[in-house]
């Protein structure tokens, strides 16, 4: 009798064990499943943000399950990220309303807005910042979006950055400023005016002792530059001298409307016509 019972507990035994294996398989089936069906939606977003394909876009975020916005693809990129670097600022704006995190980096430590301003996309950027963008994170080479704005020479992008209350003398990694790096690619003399004008200082050096002089080509048109910044923004401190409560304080004043003014009159004056 024992035995008997023995016998019949170690089969139950037995059968709870294939149960709990067979469900465990399930599960597991189940799990690969889902991670194949969401791996293959988030395919299709990267493609379709890729080109621009905003149909899709709206069709792929209408069904269950949706495609994840902050997955990465196998070069470390956001959907968001291949968004703004094609331009698409439509579609820049879908993402974020669909929970992209504005703040995501790749492996280089490149945000949205930093790719934004390597390309020169103003509008992309000035929804990354209203979407809460942090202006002064830094790349692996320790630029900030304003440093590669300036270097590529994109003025807008510049005006846009130093409105948002960006740090115009960071430095990189080599200690070069964006005044330095706008000078070391093509010499943009449009962006050394407006950055000289923000209070971006001509005299810092990089830590090879260079100052962003030391990189110009043609260095008279730099020093016209610069003087040309520099006056504007004389006249704008004594425009606005009375802002400054205390003079110990050393604060200077909010030059946001002095940059409202660049883009709808002065600085857009001189910018390159759009292609």
């Amino acid at each position: 009798m024992k035995s008997r019972f023995i016998l019949l507990l170690l089969m139950c035994i037995g059968l709870n064990q294939q149960t709990y294996a067979s469900q465990l398989t399930m599960s597991l089936q189940k799990e690969m499943l889902c991670k194949t069906i969401h791996h293959a939606l988030d395919n299709k977003l990267f493609t379709a943000v890729k080109i621009g394909d905003i149909q899709t876009i709206w069709k792929l975020f209408a069904r269950d399950p949706i495609p994840d916005v902050n997955s990465h693809d196998n070069q470390t990129f956001t959907p968001l990220m291949y968004a703004v670097g094609t331009g698409y600022s439509g579609i820049v704006q879908i993402m974020i309303t669909a929970g992209a995190d504005v703040n995501a980096q790749n492996n280089n430590n490149r945000t949205a807005l930093i790719w934004a301003a390597i390309g020169g996309h103003t509008l992309s950027a000035k929804i990354l910042i209203a979407a809460g963008a942090v202006i002064d994170s830094k790349d692996y080479t320790g630029a900030t979006a304003l440093a590669w704005a300036a270097y590529y020479g994109h003025a807008d992008v510049v005006l846009l950055l130093i409105a948002a209350n960006t740090d115009v003398n960071v430095t990189d990694n080599n200690g070069a400023t964006p005044l330095i790096l706008t000078m070391e690619d093509q010499g943009h003399l449009i962006t050394v005016q407006i950055l000289v004008t923000a209070g971006a200082n001509p005299d810092l050096r990089n830590i090879k002792g260079q100052t962003a002089r030391d990189a110009a080509k043609d260095k008279d048109a730099y020093d016209k530059a610069v003087a040309e910044g520099q006056r504007v923004r004389k006249e704008a401190l004594a425009k606005t001298k009375k802002e400054i409560s205390e003079a110990q304080t050393g604060l200077l004043p909010d030059i946001t409307h002095l940059v409202s003014e660049y883009i709808h009159g002065g600085v857009s004056n001189y910018l390159p016509p759009k292609v």
